[in-house]
């Protein structure tokens, strides 16, 4: 009885290992493409693409926001980072929230964001929040983790993959970052 018992626990364990390590590659806008751990929701709300998928205490996010109509964006290369900080204090302002850290990254040669902020604005939403920002082509893409603050630690893989998995590929061979020189 014994051995059946212990074979019962380890097919249960190679199907849950498995169905865990599935991974959805999404389109994001045409231009860039992210690794969920499942087939995310898609939606479009108030001009923008919202993709979200949630699994236990890891809710992953990404929002596009087409600004190529925006007719007072003007974004010099220079002032990209002045860009950045406003949708930043925007973010935080937003969701209530309590910057932690901030710093740059680059993906694919390109300058973005990265904060890391908690928010007690809903109870119900995890307080903990990673989020990306990168604005290529006119268009503003963030990306997003969120858990709770005691899971910081156990989510740091999947944190780490989601944002690792980020990559834009285009038919141009440089992607700007402004809207003017």
């Amino acid at each position: 009885m014994s051995k059946r018992l212990l074979f019962i626990i380890a097919y249960i364990l190679v199907i849950n290992s498995f169905v865990h390590s599935q991974v959805f590659t999404q389109n994001i806008d045409s231009i860039a493409t992210v690794d969920f751990p499942g087939s995310p929701d898609v939606s479009d709300t108030m001009g923008r693409r919202v993709y979200n998928y949630s699994v236990g205490t890891e809710y992953y996010l990404v929002i596009t926001h087409d600004l190529s109509n925006a007719p007072n964006l003007h974004v010099k290369k220079q002032e990209l980072d002045g860009f950045y900080n406003s949708v930043i204090k925007g973010i935080l302002d937003a969701a209530q929230g309590k910057l932690i850290a901030k710093k740059n990254f680059e993906v694919s040669n390109l300058r973005g964001a990265e904060i890391e902020f908690t928010s007690a604005s809903n109870a119900k939403l995890p307080d903990l929040r990673f989020s990306r920002l990168i604005f290529v082509e006119k268009k503003l893409i963030m990306y997003s983790f969120w858990t709770m603050s005691a899971n910081k630690l156990t989510t740091l893989t999947s944190r780490e993959a989601f944002f690792n998995s980020f990559k834009f590929f285009s038919t141009k061979k440089v992607l700007k970052q402004h809207t003017e020189e």
